[in-house]
């Protein structure tokens, strides 16, 4: 419901003919290569992040924490969760319908405009307001 309000408000925000470009995970992608846990450590700092998809209250997400140290004497200098709701292109494309817009072009896989497919890093999509 968030995410649709969202999507009507920059429709009403744009002129007729006005495009929105909108940049997604790809849900499938991050499925197959998500790399659950992983330490980066630059002589001064020691990061850490774990990551894991597990169903939030609106649908499957990844759910990101990310903990960061002073590598010499351990003291935590901060820590935060992200969350980052997996959709499908079928609902991406949903919502933008559901918001009014117009999808414009074909889907694509990166920001270079490569053809979507299951491989793709990314679900990108142009939709114009009418």
């Amino acid at each position: 419901e968030d995410d649709l309000a969202i999507f009507r408000g920059v429709q009403r925000g744009l002129l007729p003919g006005g495009r929105f470009l909108v940049d997604f995970l790809n849900a499938d992608q991050v499925r197959a290569n998500l790399v659950e846990a992983e330490d980066r450590d630059d002589g001064t700092m020691k990061v850490s992040i774990e990551r894991r998809i597990a169903d939030g209250p609106f649908g499957p997400c990844v759910f990101k924490r990310i903990e960061a140290s002073d590598s010499v004497s351990g003291r935590e200098l901060a820590s935060f969760e992200e969350r980052v709701r997996l959709y499908t292109p079928d609902e991406v494309e949903a919502l933008l319908g559901d918001a009014g817009f117009t999808l414009v072009g074909e889907r694509m896989g990166d920001i270079h405009g490569a053809a979507f497919d299951e491989s793709s890093p990314r679900f990108i999509r142009v939709a114009e307001r009418s």
